[in-house]
């Protein structure tokens, strides 16, 4: 049956036959393991690495940056599919990933993978494929009901039936799908056309002013200027988010009424919240007390600029959190004008000084009453957990950079960051391999050009190699002409 080829025919045309097509531009195949679209995939990337070439002069960083705008994102077209592929299909795309590397460093072929990779601060598409992964479902599951394959994602239950794993097995199976994800729901309270009359969203202060070039002192009095133009029978709310070292997150509210009234709030949030979620946290609690007082007018002053610039944004506001705040606006302003106004952090006013330190106590509590993330946190946790694994320097006798990318920092001509990178991973031109033994062609001085001979010779350090005076490097190795054993 595998081998059955029927005529088919369509108006009168017989349809062609073929193992493998084409939809999409994912290349499917019949023995379902991805192979013929990794294998057009690095095709395709390698005809592309031409054009960065080996000797036109360009410097690492334009290089490096040619790769990732025009050959990586061919490399990772259909990476939520074809992840499910085998080892040995997958290293054909990190093979071209490498000889990519190796162009834009100019380090040798036996130079480690690992070492090539560091030094051109490029992440393997392996690496990057589980951070990218985790965003795209985290991006699915947050569209709920509301979307076809958000749906499939939702209802899907591992029934696995065939050795090899689907898709989504293998997100599962890393975790991905574990997230309590908040959902983005169709805008309902509100059309882009209804009117906000009562409604201000101030992010500046009455006297513009940078808090990075003013002094404290001066940013506190632009702010009780804020503050001492709010009317005197108005309800003001202070509101922080404060996250900790270790994940853990909070938010508080503090306000005072003109009748002696004081309120303190301070509740813990999911692990891992990004502050500008806890600043939106903190307002929509904030604005609860408010429903509960009968007042003219409601003030929240938040530090959070992002906050008050998402929410002046509210047409295109989707998260379920955005969307309370919008609408609790709108039903507060029913019946007295509400403002969210910015306010500098840490300046000394009192009540966000007071809110700073309820948030904090907040983080401390025991328990978050939701574990519900934004998509766009999951997305972070992933990223920081990626760039945490990366940025543990490869082991090596000589290599010693504790820093990705070094290669990409140092000035000069294309041959003068090649030398660079060589002497440190100690793969220079002078080292050739005699059964697997280490040899050197010789120095000018007779002596084997090994990368410590080399040092000694121009009279040097190796310390010099990964510090601000790498130019100097350069220098030394011109001036005494061996630069052409690097």
């Amino acid at each position: 049956m595998f081998n059955l080829q029927p005529k088919i025919y369509l108006k009168g045309n017989l349809i062609e036959i073929t193992k493998s097509s084409t939809y999409l531009g994912f290349t499917l195949d019949t023995e379902i393991n991805c192979g013929k679209h990794i294998a057009k995939l690095a095709e395709k990337g390698r005809k592309r690495l031409q054009i960065s070439g080996r000797g036109w002069g360009a410097n690492s960083g334009t290089l490096r940056m040619t790769f990732t705008a025009l050959i990586r994102p061919v490399l990772e077209y259909g990476y939520q599919i074809y992840q499910v592929a085998s080892q040995t299909n997958l290293n054909k795309l990190e093979r071209v990933q490498l000889s990519a590397d190796r162009m834009i460093t100019g380090l040798r072929s036996c130079c480690p993978k690992a070492i090539v990779l560091f030094e051109a601060d490029l992440q393997p598409l392996s690496l990057r494929r589980q951070k990218n992964s985790a965003r795209y479902i985290a991006k699915l599951k947050s569209l709920g009901s509301f979307n076809r394959t958000s749906r499939f994602v939702l209802q899907w239950t591992s029934n696995q039936r065939l050795k090899k794993d689907s898709p989504i097995g293998v997100m599962w199976k890393r975790g991905f799908l574990d997230f309590k994800i908040e959902p983005c729901i169709p805008f309902g309270c509100l059309t882009p056309t209804t009117p906000l009359d009562k409604v201000s969203f101030n992010d500046q202060l009455l006297t513009s002013a940078s808090k990075h070039t003013q002094r404290p002192e001066m940013m506190r009095q632009l702010s009780l200027e804020v503050i001492n133009n709010i009317p005197s029978r108005a309800l003001v709310l202070y509101t922080d988010g404060s996250k900790s070292n270790s994940g853990r997150t909070g938010s508080g509210v503090y306000a005072r009424a003109e009748d002696g009234l004081v309120f303190r709030c301070r509740f813990r949030n999911p692990d891992n919240c990004s502050v500008f979620r806890l600043e939106l946290l903190a307002i929509n609690e904030a604005l609860d007390f408010a429903f509960r007082l009968e007042t003219s007018d409601t003030y929240i002053l938040t530090d959070s600029k992002s906050s008050i610039e998402y929410l002046k944004n509210w047409p295109k506001i989707s998260e379920k959190t955005g969307q309370e705040i919008i609408s609790k606006i709108v039903s507060l302003s029913q019946k007295s004008r509400v403002c969210i106004q910015w306010i500098p952090s840490h300046v000394g006013v009192f009540g966000n000084e007071v809110a700073d330190l309820l948030a904090k106590e907040g983080s401390a509590l025991p328990s978050a009453a939701s574990g519900e993330l934004f998509a766009s946190e999951i997305s972070s946790i992933h990223r920081a957990k990626a760039n945490s694994t990366w940025k543990v320097p490869p082991a090596h006798e000589w290599y010693a950079e504790n820093r990705p990318g070094l290669s990409l920092q140092s000035e000069g001509t294309r041959s003068t960051q090649t030398a660079l990178a060589r002497l440190r991973t100690g793969h220079i031109k002078s080292l050739k391999f005699v059964d697997k033994e280490k040899t050197y062609s010789s120095c000018p001085c007779s002596c084997h050009a090994s990368p410590v001979h080399v040092i000694d010779c121009i009279g040097a350090s190796a310390r010099l190699l990964w510090s601000e005076g790498e130019n100097e490097f350069v220098v030394l190795l011109e001036r005494h002409g061996i630069m052409d054993l690097v």
